[in-house]
């Protein structure tokens, strides 16, 4: 997690991303939102979808769905394997 108002926290995103390859762009951030997973025992997106938390994980595996899998046929798959059924 990742707070934009400290300095240190900027900086060290800064640092990783320029001297790092293969870092991703996506920051996960300091938010209430977060913690409260613990609190609900779910994932944030069942109790908080539309918090900027939320898009940000939803972000983060976008990016790394993309990654790992960049034409998409891992989802394609899932799909029609989905439909068979």
């Amino acid at each position: 997690m990742t707070d934009g108002r400290k300095r240190l926290h900027r900086e060290l995103i800064a640092e990783l991303s320029a001297s790092q390859e293969g870092v991703l762009r996506t920051a996960i951030p300091a938010a209430s939102d977060v913690e409260q997973m613990a609190v609900h025992r779910s994932p944030i997106a069942d109790f908080a979808a539309h918090g900027r938390a939320a898009r940000a994980y939803a972000e983060l595996w976008s990016e790394l769905r993309d990654r790992v899998d960049p034409g998409g046929a891992a989802a394609t798959r899932r799909d029609v394997t989905a439909t068979r059924a």
